[in-house]
């Protein structure tokens, strides 16, 4: 459809968010609109999103030489793990979790960690970003701060 309102033309959507909700988006109007179905499900819709802060349900290796990345959808991450949102939600006190029964890394053991980035770490995919950015002829910007989404279009 893009196609023929803007010949020529690119999509990406840059997202903060880092639930998957973008892409089960793009499988939820596949399903609901069948004259889209196509476009929608398209490597060229599935590959123009960058999602600069990462993405809650895949784990990343803590080890740098192995680098592995994979889906978990499983809650809690690791049985260690269970029940620590009562910290939170009902003051109690902090657990004590022994090093060993942390999640790992499946393919090399190391401490594996959330898909997503950090305080103070540099999120995803800056290069194109600004590139992408840069190129771009029309930027819209949604959030309340000016950064949580932006679409480009060239």
């Amino acid at each position: 459809m893009r196609e023929q309102i803007a010949p020529g033309s690119s999509f990406t959507l840059i997202t903060q968010n880092v639930d998957g909700l973008s892409p089960r988006a793009a499988h939820l109007v596949a399903e609901k609109h069948p004259e889209l179905a196509e476009e929608a499900r398209s490597d060229a819709v599935q590959n123009s999103l960058l999602e600069m802060h990462g993405r809650l349900f895949e784990v990343l290796c803590s080890n740098e030489m192995c680098g592995h990345t994979e889906l978990n959808l499983n809650y809690p991450v690791c049985l260690a793990l269970s029940g620590t949102e009562e910290v939170f939600t009902r003051d109690a006190p902090e657990p004590v979790i022994d090093l060993k029964a942390l999640p790992r890394c499946s393919k090399c053991g190391s401490l594996a960690r959330p898909g997503v980035v950090w305080f103070g770490e540099q999120p995803w995919h800056m290069d194109t970003i600004d590139e992408l950015v840069e190129k771009a002829d029309l930027c819209i910007v949604v959030g309340t701060s000016s950064t949580a989404s932006v679409c480009c279009i060239m």
